[in-house]
């Protein structure tokens, strides 16, 4: 099934089971299976582009800091970013190992990252739990897995950072960036931001031009702390749309 994003909030609303975990109404689809190109940018009305820029370069840089997070966006829900969000410190010191695995065996299955282990808090376990990286055909293939994924706050941000990862990756193996699929145990929607997600997201998939430049305010302040500096630009260079496929339902 191909879709654009207003397509994915209606398909989770309208076959999503309601839940309600933590006591929170929830729409949710559960074994789902997203795979889009890499470089895609979701546009919605009050979206900070700061807040992301300041997200992907932690993760990228490998760290968390909440006070850059508030720097950048003061009005922004910090309880969103409590500590299951720092994927930076989680996979910092396992990304050149990952990616000298496919250095020296460019067809391994074995380049995986992990972001939680045995002994994590109940209460401090990622969204993310695994990200791998496999080189088929020349282009670098992104697998990530998710044992909860918010289709309102989450994968706006998720699939922006991520694309960025996968582009960090290529960039270091010399190879093209291929797509991404992204596995969910469960893809849902909370009934307090059904709103949002259907009237303040624009109905398009915006495909963005890459480029190692740091173009948001937030990131260029940051940019001197990190290891790697590939955000996108975030100014629109084409569209698509419907780039996303929808598999296992």
């Amino acid at each position: 099934m191909e879709a654009d994003y207003n397509d994915l909030v209606d398909f989770i609303v309208t076959n999503g089971d309601v839940v309600a975990p933590r006591g929170k109404t929830t729409y949710e689809v559960r074994g789902i299976t997203l795979t889009m190109p890499h470089n895609l940018f979701i546009s919605r009305a009050g979206m900070s582009n700061r807040l992301l820029g300041v997200e992907t370069q932690m993760l990228l840089g490998g760290f968390f800091d909440i006070d850059l997070i508030k720097t950048a966006a003061p009005k922004a829900d910090t309880k969103l970013f409590e500590k299951q969000s720092n994927y930076g410190p989680r996979i910092i010191s396992q990304f050149s190992e990952a990616l000298d695995i496919l250095k020296k065996d460019s067809h391994s299955r074995r380049s995986m990252l992990y972001l939680n282990d045995r002994g994590q808090l109940r209460d401090d376990i990622a969204c993310t739990t695994s990200i791998q990286f496999m080189i088929r055909k020349g282009f670098l293939e992104t697998y990530i897995s998710m044992r909860s994924w918010d289709v309102c706050y989450g994968l706006p941000a998720d699939i922006f950072m991520f694309g960025n990862l996968a582009e960090c990756a290529a960039k270091y193996l010399d190879v093209k960036v291929g797509p991404m699929s992204i596995f969910a145990s469960s893809l849902h929607l909370y009934e307090s931001t059904r709103d949002k997600a259907e009237q303040e997201y624009l109905a398009k998939w915006t495909q963005i031009e890459q480029g190692m430049h740091c173009r948001t305010v937030a990131a260029r302040l940051a940019e001197s702390l990190m290891p790697f500096s590939s955000v996108w630009s975030l100014y629109d260079k084409g569209t698509e749309d419907k780039p996303i496929i929808i598999g296992g339902i």
